[in-house]
């Protein structure tokens, strides 16, 4: 049984190194965008429970991600808040769904918002 769990460790510690390979600050830009760029912060992707942070393009705000988790080798990160979409109204809520791959050392991702329909934005990091 000891031995069973020492092989258990030892076949997940490659997966938890990549994904400790998360952790950090990204300089994000996106192409084609000029002068637009932000950040994001990811801290404890080795526990399981990664936190996320993003600072938006539009208003330059931090928001923290409501779920957020890395599997197959992809971040998701959702962040929930309200937004009026016309002036007269209230606001209603919005989900912005994160995706992102780590190729190489570097970021490819994008962002998209539910209910909206535009495409995704893509972002590299």
């Amino acid at each position: 049984m000891r031995n069973l769990l020492l092989i258990l460790a030892a076949a997940s510690a490659p997966v938890l190194a990549a994904d400790a390979d998360w952790n950090g600050r990204w300089n994000i830009s996106y192409p084609g965008a000029a002068n637009r760029a932000s950040w994001m912060e990811v801290q404890g992707a080795e526990t399981g429970r990664p936190t996320v942070k993003f600072v938006s393009i539009y208003a330059g705000d931090l928001n923290i991600a409501n779920e957020a988790s890395i599997r197959g080798g992809e971040l998701s990160a959702v962040f929930r808040y309200k937004q009026r979409l016309r002036q007269d109204e209230e606001p209603v809520p919005v989900e912005a769904i994160v995706r992102a791959r780590l190729e190489g050392g570097r970021l490819s991702g994008t962002t998209e918002r539910t209910g909206s329909n535009q495409p995704a934005v893509r972002w590299v990091g």
